[in-house]
């Protein structure tokens, strides 16, 4: 079993406050940068979408020329 004084006496190593520090700031810019990445794909993504879009179009309107292909 454990009691209220296991408890008190058992010990939990923790880095000091320096390294926590370290830790946080290590992890703040880990995060900045996944979320650059994040939005940097998003907006690919849309770039994407709005040519295959336009390429659509393109095709269904008769204005997409395909080298090589007799219109």
């Amino acid at each position: 079993m454990i009691n209220l004084e296991v408890v008190k006496n058992t010990l939990i190593p923790l880095p000091s406050i320096e390294a926590q520090r370290d830790i946080v700031a290590r992890t703040m810019e880990a995060k900045a940068a996944t979320t650059r990445i994040v939005g940097a794909i998003a907006r690919q993504i849309d770039l994407l979408l709005e040519h295959r879009q336009e390429l659509i179009t393109a095709a269904v309107t008769g204005q997409l020329e395909i080298p090589g292909v007799a219109a």
